[in-house]
């Protein structure tokens, strides 16, 4: 053992890696199950902060139209990634 307890160069390491005993693709059932409950706790938490923020927001009709057009048609966004890692195929 060299110095500070790593090993020598010429000595023969054996690496327990338990990433390598493990395949490395998720079913696809078990990606699907996982994501549908991401997007259930994520719309949940958007919703709620999406609506904490729209009480507020002052009472004028135009401001509300456009923060409710704006939170409507974002939302999707962030799931755009989780959606194509849950439908990517196996390797």
């Amino acid at each position: 053992m060299a110095f500070f307890g790593g090993p020598r160069l010429d000595e023969k390491v054996l690496i327990c890696d338990p990433l390598l005993t493990y395949p490395t693709s998720m079913n696809p059932r078990l990606r699907k199950l996982i994501g549908s409950l991401a997007i259930l706790v994520y719309l949940f938490a958007y919703v709620v902060v999406a609506i904490t923020i729209a009480d507020r927001l002052p009472s004028n009709f135009i401001l509300t139209l456009v923060y409710y057009a704006i939170v409507g048609t974002v939302w999707g966004l962030p799931l755009i990634p989780l959606m194509a890692w849950m439908n990517r195929t196996p390797r």
